[in-house]
């Protein structure tokens, strides 16, 4: 019913809809019972749906990709449109402060960061010199080279109709259009030495064409951080550096040659100065593209392996978790007894058949069903709609799970209440419950949350729990499992145990303690000098990555009071993944890294390890106090008064949710924060929250702290052990708590 549509998504799949409502200021206030289209206030119009494609699709999603790789960019943070993460630069103070506001006033850690590259513009303008040189000269040459720029480029991304909300960024799919540009690029070199010689008409063509060129690409770049004067005004000093340069270096090449008759030195000018873009963006650039010393992706594998009981079970999640299990087990036979299974997948008819064999030294899998009742799309149209004769009794799940196989064309769950039985004696044995557990249920209940509608594959993993009975251990690369589960996973290591008793993450304590001091590997984080982008640090130290395990390793043992342990564990992880080079104080979306040094440093204080808690808690302030400098600065409130904002909005927000009554919270941040600030609000919100608590647990343990422990304590050999050989035992998974 629209022309050119480009906001669609009736499943709302990966939360699409609420990043729709964001991007546009929307409000999702329903649905139509009739047509099942989501209901917007205010309602979305033609017009939202083409600033959709020119803000997001092309000016987020392909132009700011695009000037990443010819302009500069500003870190390796995935950018939403905000002024902090992943935009693009380009290394001139005046331009990139119209456009970002003032970079000086970043925190260190992101000027810092080995992604933060300055190209000065240089090879996006000699770009753009080649490209409209060629098109005065060469149009047919020109029309040849653009298509593979468009088609390689921009058409992918009329072809995708991308939704928002990406797992990670894009500027890999586009990579065809990127190598286009640069024939524009080399052929500046001939466009120099050319306009050299050239009548002062096409000069000015030159000129002319190529500002407005140059003026409406960074105008498309910059649409999706916003619009008007601040836009403009960086476009036209981006089409003013154009003219200066298009004009001023064939004027140099001609000064310095007797006005181009030395055809020789001409040359040799035009190649010398083209040679510094290629010169520029290596020195710039290859720090952040090195990648000979990192083994952070087969190490974390292997984490996850060693974290795993013998003969377990393997959930994982996405390909950053999957292509590196394949191969430390395929290639490298690192525990071959354990099943991975990747959940993407699994609501694929040919990968749950090959779950009914056995591979490597994994046996095979029960799944209930016959491949026939699972055979193409069978399943996914299913909903839950439970019956009321049900009431609020538990099922078993296996047999819930066998009837609705049995159902020619299975459509309505009629249950959500399930119960799987528990062999008290069987799970003591293998190590599903630790001897600290001493009342084991009979059953474990669960219950799938309101208006929730399985998929294939979320059937599949209950079919699995049905059947597997806890004669295999099954376990997860991440604790938020969803289905009425998450209450079950207990931390082993890196992975989280389904186990019969509510845990909600608690640490399996011994288990992790023979993972994370013997066999925790880290990617060569103790080696300096290597670059670690945003995905790399979440696996180090991010609440799902290598610090947050050790932090909460090391809050179980001091609740048990086993403080010389904790200790012995805070150290190991500093001699892992050091401070010296990855600081504990770090901006990351959402605050995580801040999060898991915060855990650290309370756990550092209370073990007795000082030294420690006092370098976690220099880097963290710094970290922290740079933010919120940063973040004044994007608005007119000084720093005190933000705060104060901050906190009153805080007060509200608590208000509202202990009261169930509506204070205006949000108005009230909307009416006091400029909107370069709203654009990061909640990464403001969790600066000021860590800030407090940072402070809280500084004020109560500083007073009482005496000098402990990195250089002169009994564990301090610890900071010194190098992490796990390179080559792990193939066949070595710890043994079970019995």
């Amino acid at each position: 019913e629209m022309l050119f549509p480009r906001i669609y998504d009736w499943t709302d799949q990966q939360d699409h809809v609420r990043f729709y409502t964001q991007w546009l200021n929307k409000k999702q206030v329903g649905r139509d019972q009739q047509t099942g289209r989501i209901i917007y206030d205010p309602p979305i119009t033609y017009g939202d749906n083409i600033s959709w494609f020119f803000s997001y699709q092309m000016g987020l999603m392909y132009w700011r990709y695009f000037m990443w790789n010819f302009s500069g960019r500003q870190n390796d943070l995935q950018g939403f449109g905000n002024r902090r993460d992943g935009n693009w630069q380009t290394g001139i103070s005046f331009i990139d402060n119209q456009m970002l506001g003032d970079q000086s006033k970043l925190p260190g850690t992101l000027k810092e960061n080995k992604a933060n590259n300055k190209l000065f513009l240089l090879p996006f303008l000699m770009g753009i010199i080649g490209c409209v040189y060629q098109f005065i000269k060469k149009k047919n040459d020109w029309i040849v080279t653009f298509l593979l720029f468009f088609f390689t480029g921009i058409a992918i991304g009329l072809y995708l109709n991308m939704p928002g909300n990406q797992p990670r960024e894009r500027d890999y799919a586009f990579a065809g259009s990127f190598y286009a540009f640069t024939i524009w690029i080399g052929l500046a070199v001939t466009a120099l030495v050319k306009l050299s010689r050239e009548t002062k008409q096409v000069s000015f063509n030159t000129i002319l064409f190529g500002s407005i060129l140059a003026f409406a690409i960074s105008a498309f770049s910059l649409v999706y951080i916003g619009s008007g004067a601040a836009v403009i005004l960086a476009s036209l000093m981006i089409a003013a550096v154009y003219a200066a340069l298009a004009a001023g270096l064939p004027a140099l090449l001609k000064a310095i040659s007797s006005k181009a008759t030395n055809e020789r030195t001409v040359n040799i000018g035009a190649a010398v100065i083209c040679m510094l873009v290629p010169i520029l963006m290596a020195s710039q650039e290859w720090d952040d593209h090195d990648r000979s010393r990192k083994t952070l992706a087969r190490d974390t594998a292997i984490n996850y392996l060693e974290s795993c009981p013998e003969n377990a079970i393997l959930f994982c999640f996405g390909d950053n978790d999957t292509y590196p299990l394949w191969y430390a087990q395929e290639v490298e036979q690192i525990r071959p007894d354990i099943r991975i299974i990747n959940t993407s997948l699994l609501g694929i008819d040919w990968y749950i058949n090959q779950l009914r064999y056995k591979i490597n030294k994994s046996d095979s899998v029960d799944v209930i069903w016959r491949p026939d009742q699972i055979m193409g799309g069978k399943f996914d149209g299913l909903r839950q709609y439970t019956d009321e004769r049900a009431g609020n009794n538990a099922f078993d799940l296996y047999t819930v799970m066998s009837n609705l196989g049995k159902q020619e064309n299975p459509e309505i769950l009629p249950v959500k209440k399930f119960e799987v039985p528990v062999d008290t004696a069987l799970v003591r044995k293998n190590g599903t419950v630790s001897a600290d557990d001493t009342a084991v249920p009979t059953k474990m209940t669960f219950t799938l949350p309101d208006g929730f509608n399985p998929r294939k594959h979320e059937l599949i993993i209950l079919n699995i729990i049905a059947t597997n009975r806890w004669k295999r251990p099954i376990c997860f690369t991440s604790g938020q499992v969803g289905m009425g589960l998450t209450e079950y996973m207990r931390k082993n290591g890196m992975v989280y145990q389904l186990t019969p008793i509510p845990s909600n993450g608690r640490p399996n304590t011994n288990w992790m303690m023979e993972v994370l001091m013997k066999k925790f590997k880290n990617g060569n984080a103790d080696k300096k000098g290597i670059y670690y982008d945003e995905t790399n640090r979440s696996h180090l130290s991010t609440p799902q990555g290598v610090r947050q395990a050790f932090a909460e390793l090391a809050g179980d043992l001091l609740s048990r009071d086993r403080k010389d342990e904790a200790k012995s564990v805070l150290l190991r992880c500093e001699a892992l993944v050091p401070g010296d080079n990855i600081s504990y104080g770090m901006a990351s979306r959402y605050e995580l890294h801040n999060y898991t040094s915060k855990l650290l440093l309370q756990a550092a204080y209370e073990s007795g390890a000082t030294d420690l808690a006092a370098k976690i808690s220099r880097q963290l302030n710094k970290d922290l106090n740079e933010q919120s400098d940063y973040y004044a600065s994007l608005g007119d409130l000084p720093k005190q008064k933000l705060q104060e904002v901050l906190m009153q909005f805080y007060r509200l927000k608590e208000m509202e949710q202990t009261q169930g009554k509506d204070y205006q919270a949000d108005a009230f941040l909307n009416n006091n924060l400029s909107g370069n600030q709203l654009g990061l609000v909640q990464e403001m919100i969790r600066v000021f929250e860590i800030s407090i608590n940072v402070k809280q647990i500084d004020a109560m343990f500083k007073p009482n702290t005496s000098k402990d422990s990195l250089n002169k304590g009994p564990d301090s050999n610890l900071l010194n052990q190098k992490p796990v050989s390179d080559s792990p035992k193939k066949d070595s998974p710890p043994k079970a708590n019995q």
